[in-house]
């Protein structure tokens, strides 16, 4: 753009923004095609996986210099259009006017009440972004979600594929299906943007609540994950409680994780079918399904099994091995275990690396009679679920994700302690506890296997068990928790786009603003910005139109008002646009002490995690939270006052019956309240909040002054 605003001609690719301004009338545009960026680049681009850009014909650009040295008129006939051209197109004058059009536009929306959205769509538009066509747990989990929710007719869906699809349908004809919904155009903005992907990418997407499904096996979370998460991500969606405990554990906001399980295809994978071949004339088989990582357990499985059995005993242990070109690629055990084959000594072991089709994993399951899978960490299990599924009982560890669908009437539970390790560090992360991974008990393992393999009709009966069990995990079960979750945050505030504050205080102002009042009212907001030592932003709420008041708002930019609309109006707003731990509610002017903000805070932890009122003592005598005020007529021996309080009742609180007067500092929670009816004023919504469950308590180390209550302050306005 530069060089054409200099009247230089130019050569560039026609592609991304370039398009707005050149065209073949005052440029050389070049064609292009869409390629993969290089896996050696990404890395170094910071380029999230599946990214692409725009590779100019070399040909093209050979052909465009050739013109532009023979034809070097012609070339600076297109350059004096392109000059014109840019000139006009990007005079900042214009830009300016354009810019001050959208702003004013955004400022209406913004004070306009938040009612009913509209859209050409009422389903709610979903992007689902991961791999797809590979052959992984993960992205089996992304289809079998998308396909049930395409099959539910609830939302719109587009996908995100990241990376490049490995199969089509080779392995399963029925994912076809989400090749169409590839880049779909959606008829509105997003709503929900869902990532699940390895690794995580923690570049937040443009449009859209923004949903993580991030599995972890490790006992504490990377420090980055939760700084990532608590910043911006809306919800975080688990797939066992397991992994839900350890998010909660690591400081993430238990509100914002839920827990959306994995599921199976219950009439893919199922009992009777016909059964895999499997290279052995053993007549009971044991099964373990995953990467023959240290993490699945496979090595204690492989030992225990060795000091159990014979070679000479009628039973195989089949390894089915997952990921050895792709996720897990040298990082299993497949070395050890054909050494276990070679020794003739050993228990017969058959090992399986290839990759097996959906229809030929269910036939597995079905050659079989036991699925193993002593883990060390799991997110979820999918191998156990799809094991159940096909009626096989299964031996598994106890203590960790299987424990949401395994219980001892369903399968074998293997008792495991925490184990420690390293130094919290994983690979390049740093980790916000110690790392852990459940070490299960090789000799319960050896005795379940001595169990199952001398008592198989049980074995059958525990399997017949986990078939009905696994029928009530089906992934329609789990997209039912999904489409629950994103109708619930279609509704919400997207978390990133809200402002990051430390306290809203909304001032319910007065009937009639006069001069008095007005300078009342600017001497309690240089107190509250002087005094707070906080992030703040100060809502001037009236019902009616005070012109006056916008001038005030233009002396600082943490005043906002809202005018002509109504409570509830009001508090939606809020809501939507700030995030903050409290809400104040102010009725008159006030003098605030130092700190207040923070003493009121320390308070609140003290009392705990619950939705609460906590009222600051005041100077006014009708007040529960009375205290009379004893000092001097300045400022300094108000803050000397308030300073003396908080030393001589530091921490201390006490609930209360009666409402706040004068001050009121809500846990942003109350926000969520469900109350009886819309309340007129903030009084009586107070009073609406006390009836829903918010509690009422008094800080008694926090002091602030009422203006009209105490003459001697009035020097402060």
């Amino acid at each position: 753009m530069t060089a054409m605003a200099l009247g230089l001609p130019v050569i560039a690719t026609a592609w991304s923004g370039n398009r707005d301004f050149m065209n073949p009338g005052n440029s050389y545009p070049l064609d292009y095609r869409l390629v993969d960026i290089p896996s050696r680049l990404q890395a170094a681009l910071g380029s999230p996986m599946g990214m692409r850009w725009a590779e100019p014909s070399s040909e093209q650009v050979r052909e465009s210099m050739r013109q532009g040295c023979s034809g070097y008129q012609q070339a600076k006939e297109k350059a004096k259009r392109a000059q014109q051209e840019v000139l006009e197109i990007c005079d900042w004058q214009r830009v300016a006017t354009l810019v001050k059009r959208h702003l004013h536009e955004i400022s209406k929306e913004l004070r306009r009440p938040v009612g009913k959205m509209t859209s050409a769509s009422s389903r709610p538009h979903v992007c689902w972004e991961g791999p797809q066509l590979v052959n992984h747990s993960l992205a089996l989990v992304n289809r079998e979600l998308e396909l049930a929710l395409i099959a539910s007719n609830e939302l719109e869906l587009t996908i995100l594929p990241v990376g490049q699809d490995g199969f089509g349908s080779s392995l399963n004809p029925k994912c076809v299906v989400l090749t169409s919904h590839y880049g779909k155009q959606l008829a509105k903005l997003t709503d929900v943007h869902v990532r699940h992907q390895w690794p995580p990418n923690w570049i937040p997407p443009q449009q859209g609540h923004w949903v993580v499904i991030q599995p972890w096996e490790y006992g504490s979370l990377p420090v980055e994950w939760v700084e990532k998460i608590n910043e911006g991500v809306d919800e975080v969606w688990t797939p066992s409680d397991y992994v839900r405990r350890v998010y909660v554990e690591s400081g993430v906001d238990p509100a914002r994780i839920q827990v959306v399980p994995n599921g199976v295809d219950a009439e893919f994978f199922k009992p009777g079918l016909s059964s895999y071949s499997i290279p052995s004339n053993k007549s009971f088989k044991f099964l373990f399904v995953g990467g023959t990582i240290h993490r699945k357990g496979v090595d204690v499985l492989l030992q225990a099994y060795q000091s159990t059995f014979k070679a000479q005993d009628d039973v195989v242990l089949v390894i089915k091995d997952m990921g050895t070109k792709g996720l897990y690629q040298g990082q299993g055990i497949g070395d050890k275990i054909r050494e276990a084959q070679k020794d003739p000594r050993s228990p017969s072991v058959v090992y399986m690396e290839s990759d097996l089709s959906d229809t030929e994993m269910a036939q597995l399951y079905n050659a079989c009679d036991c699925l193993v899978h002593p883990y060390r960490g799991e997110g979820f299990g999918l191998p156990v679920l799809e094991a159940m599924a096909c009626g096989l009982p299964v031996i598994v560890t106890a203590g960790g994700a299987t424990d949401d669908f395994v219980d001892k009437n369903t399968g074998y539970l293997i008792p495991a302690r925490k184990q420690t390790f390293g130094n919290r560090v994983i690979g390049d992360l740093k980790t916000v506890g110690d790392l852990w991974l459940l070490e299960p008990d090789p000799e319960r393992l050896s005795k379940a296997l001595k169990h199952v393999f001398c008592h198989r009709e049980e074995a059958k009966q525990i399997g017949v068990r986990a078939r009905e069990k696994a029928e009530q995990w089906t992934w329609q079960q789990a997209s039912k928790k999904i489409l629950q979750r994103v109708q619930t945050l279609s509704k919400e505030p997207v978390r990133r786009f809200q402002q990051q504050l430390d306290c809203v205080v909304l001032v319910e102002l007065g009937p009639k603003l006069d001069e008095t009042y007005l300078n009342s009212l600017r001497a309690m907001i240089q107190s509250l910005q002087r005094n707070s030592y906080a992030r703040l932003k100060i809502v001037l709420w009236g019902r009616g139109t005070f012109p006056d008041l916008e001038a005030l708002a233009t002396e600082s930019s943490e005043l906002q008002t809202m005018q002509e609309i109504d409570l509830p109006s009001v508090l939606r707003q809020i809501r939507h646009q700030f995030r903050a731990p409290f809400l104040a509610v102010v009725s008159e002017p006030l003098v605030f002490s130092k700190q207040w903000l923070g003493q009121i805070s320390d308070v609140s932890r003290l009392i705990g995690s619950m939705a609460k009122i906590i009222a600051p003592s005041i100077n006014l005598q009708a007040a529960e939270h009375y205290v009379p005020y004893e000092g001097g007529e300045d400022e300094f021996s108000f803050q000397k006052f308030a300073r003396g309080l908080w030393r001589n009742h530091r921490g201390q609180y006490q609930e209360v019956s009666t409402l706040p007067l004068g001050c009121s500092v809500l846990s942003w929670d109350c926000l969520n309240l469900e109350v009886n009816g819309p309340s007129p004023n903030c009084s009586e919504w107070l009073v609406a909040l006390r009836e829903g469950g918010a509690r009422i308590y008094w800080a008694k180390d926090t002091f602030v002054g009422s203006l009209t209550a105490l003459s001697c302050l009035a020097q402060f306005a």
